[in-house]
């Protein structure tokens, strides 16, 4: 058994991580690693970017892009240009109709109108030049003819809108693949997790696949790791959740395999991480082998387990017992991935009763952009969005997003409602003791997500927001806590969980399914003991 446990929080957008020291388990420690940027400053978080440099080796993390190797493309696909249909000029309408009357001198029209007068209403209005006569009938046609020129205006336009409207989405699609062909000369890989776990998320890179680019990147962190702790046990967690055990099964298996195949490549370079860095990326990529499906024999030889995100999100706030009983709520927003769990504190300790995951986070918000508006680059939209997250460019894909995560949160407690009144028979309580036991409970955001509150949400009525912070977490034995700032707790939090669960740990967190969730207070008449918050006062 190793002396270090290393919570591996590998991310869309950057990787965490949190190492404990159970080397005295008196005293465990805790400590975040610091990783080097370019400047040698230290930094928590290791940007998940692999490049390929002119010289032919690759960076990790911290990329220097003015050294970025370029190659030329296979296809040259010329700029497209958007041609949109002009819209017809408005019609000239009609403000007069000649007078059904036949053309008579001035004196006698007036004269007939005079003599009509008495036997039926007639406006009278003349002609510019005083030779014709404008009456009702004639108000009447042309009405009739204005209503009928702006009704075929109006279709032509309609129709040309329609018109414009398709090209300009073929246009943006073809701008965003042309774009996207001169990047794809820059031998600089981002996004790769996704593609790699879940198969979701573009992929253009042509020769490279995200499996193998997330083998490397995992390889360069385990040699970064070895280095300052020799070995060590590592907690990984993955993006799953949700109902579908079939995929859940299929990303656990792909993260044990892109693990196993990470973990063989570095004893090709004995573990070594210069003679790693100072490889040639095409012998690298000739040395590395990606693992089929690896047995349970070989899964069980490494001293490797691999955990849901939020489940690892769940211990980190609940290790030092800091929330008060009753139901509550995590979200953890990340780049690719968004976490719902849904659990219950009774006596001090956390029951899980449902953990969700839906592929949608902070990359849904830029790529719903991107679809529109094919001005700004990925890069360019993600410096934009953390900027000023409130910016009006932002607000569409933000309330879209905010809409599904409102609805996969709603899912959750209306299975909660649901399970609850068919049991009512067991437990024998209203409906809305239900509901006052979730009334005001708290909602805690982490991830990158949360560091922006215009994506923090009522759900129901768990409408305390609240945000994982350094208080939350209260790590004891925290080695660099004073090069942490307070702001970064909240992305550093699923690290932390990982790193803290050991062997054992199930004792104090317990996970009771959704439909068992309430059979603890069918005793309740009995002992008056109040469960889940569901008491009788």
């Amino acid at each position: 058994m190793s002396n270090y446990i290393v919570g591996f929080d590998f991310g869309t957008h950057q990787t965490k991580i949190c190492i404990q020291n159970v080397t005295n388990p008196e005293q465990k420690t805790f400590k975040f690693f610091e990783f080097k940027d370019l400047n040698k400053r230290s930094c928590f978080f290791l940007p998940s970017v692999v490049q390929i440099n002119q010289d032919e080796t690759v960076s990790y993390g911290y990329v220097d892009e003015e050294i970025c190797l370029k190659l030329k493309c296979l296809e040259t696909i010329e700029e497209p240009v958007l041609e949109l249909l002009e819209e017809p000029p408005f019609p000239i309408l009609p403000d007069k109709i000649k007078s059904i009357y036949p053309k008579k001198p001035i004196e006698d029209t007036r004269k007939d109108f005079l003599q009509k007068q008495k036997g039926e209403k007639i406006s009278l209005n003349l002609w510019n030049d005083g030779s014709e006569i404008f009456d009702t009938q004639c108000d009447a046609e042309m009405k009739k003819q204005k209503s009928k020129q702006l009704e075929e205006y109006n279709k032509q336009c309609k129709y040309i809108r329609q018109i414009n409207g398709k090209r300009k989405k073929i246009y943006q699609k073809r701008f965003a693949e042309w774009k996207r062909n001169l990047e794809c000369q820059k031998l600089q890989f981002r996004y790769f997790k996704l593609k790699a776990f879940i198969n979701s998320g573009p992929w253009d890179s042509k020769g490279f696949s995200a499996e193998k680019i997330t083998v490397w990147y995992i390889a360069y962190i385990l040699l970064l790791l070895r280095k300052e702790l020799g070995d060590f046990t590592v907690h990984f967690g993955i993006p799953i959740g949700g109902t579908n055990d079939k995929l859940n099964k299929q990303i656990k298996q792909r993260a044990y395999k892109l693990y196993i195949s990470a973990d063989i490549l570095t004893k090709k370079y004995n573990n070594n991480l210069e003679e790693f860095l100072n490889e040639n990326y095409k012998e690298l990529d000739r040395k590395t082998q990606i693992i089929s499906s690896p047995t349970e024999k070989l899964i069980n030889s490494y001293y490797f387990d691999d955990f849901p995100e939020a489940f690892a999100g769940l211990i980190s706030v609940t290790q030092q017992k800091k929330l008060g009983l009753g139901f509550h709520i995590l979200v953890d927003i990340g780049g690719g991935t968004t976490d719902i769990a849904l659990f219950v504190v009774r006596k001090g300790l956390p029951d899980v009763i449902k953990i969700i995951s839906f592929p949608k986070g902070l990359n849904f918000i830029f790529g719903k952009i991107l679809n529109k508006n094919g001005q700004f680059s990925f890069n360019e939209l993600q410096e934009l969005f953390f900027f000023n997250s409130r910016q009006r460019i932002f607000s569409y894909a933000i309330k879209v997003y905010k809409e599904e995560l409102r609805k996969k949160g709603l899912g959750l407690i209306h299975e909660l409602y649901n399970v609850f009144s068919e049991q009512s028979n067991q437990h024998n309580k209203n409906i809305s003791d239900l509901t006052r036991a979730i009334d005001n409970q708290p909602i805690i955001y982490c991830g990158g997500g949360a560091m922006h509150q215009i994506l923090h949400i009522n759900i129901d009525r768990f409408t305390d927001k609240r945000r994982i912070n350094k208080e939350m977490l209260c790590i004891k034995n925290l080695i660099n806590e004073n090069q942490i700032p307070e702001e970064l707790y909240s992305i550093l939090a699923v690290s932390y969980g990982l790193a803290a669960y050991e062997k054992g740990y199930k004792k104090d967190i317990e996970f009771t399914d959704i439909s068992n969730i309430f059979d603890n207070i069918k005793y309740q008449l009995v002992d008056q003991k109040p469960e889940y918050g569901l008491s009788d006062d």
